[in-house]
């Protein structure tokens, strides 16, 4: 399978997106910052073939449409510098909570914020026998005022998918509320010290 010079692609445009900077780049998958019509968008691609092209592929598929996950403008494929590729362009969030984690925690307001976005993405992804798989700070975006989830992991569920999404969204509310990664509930402010404390020991007791 040829792999492009990711770097390379940069002003090239692929279905209706040009490529305007590289954001990141990985070895089957680069994410771009495009612009359409002038319109921002986050523009993923993946080699056509690897798993990472089949998930984008398979998103596509899905028609999500909900205010807690980022908007998908479009799907599709294409070549750029002789090499298929699949993309997927999404709207361009302003930032990512696994960033502001970096240097602090939340305060009450941006935890209760990201807690009812992400509780809001899994209803709805649930309630469809969907999973969404990476309910982690770093897939949890600041786009406008509104908090929303990244599109590229869900899937169709399995029988410990739903499980698997709280434990992980508990993981994350303990996290944003500590910062330090501590995992111990003892340290969320007041009004959630005693949720922390009865969701963390469910998360513990889950099957792995």
């Amino acid at each position: 399978m040829v792999r492009p010079e990711w770097s390379g692609l940069v002003d090239g445009v692929i279905g209706n997106w040009r490529l305007d900077s590289l954001v990141r780049a990985g070895s089957d998958t680069a994410d771009y910052a495009g612009t359409s019509g002038g319109l921002r968008t986050w523009v993923r691609v993946a080699l056509a073939g690897s798993e990472a092209g089949h998930n984008l592929t398979r998103v596509s598929e899905l028609g999500l449409a909900s205010e807690h996950l980022l908007k998908v403008y479009e799907t599709g494929a294409g070549a750029l510098d002789g090499v298929r590729l699949v993309y997927l362009a999404v709207e361009m969030p302003d930032d990512d909570i696994g960033e502001i984690l970096a240097n602090r925690k939340l305060d009450a307001d941006e935890a209760r914020a990201m807690t009812a976005a992400a509780a809001g993405a899994l209803f709805y992804l649930h309630d469809r026998g969907l999973k969404h798989g990476a309910v982690i700070p770093g897939n949890m975006f600041i786009a406008g005022d509104a908090v929303k989830l990244g599109v590229e992991s869900i899937a169709a569920a399995d029988s410990r998918s739903g499980t698997a999404d709280l434990k992980q969204l508990g993981t994350a509310i303990v996290d944003a509320l500590t910062k330090a990664g501590s995992r111990d509930p003892s340290l969320l402010p007041v009004p959630f010290r005693a949720v922390g404390r009865r969701l963390w020991r469910r998360c513990l007791s889950m099957p792995r």
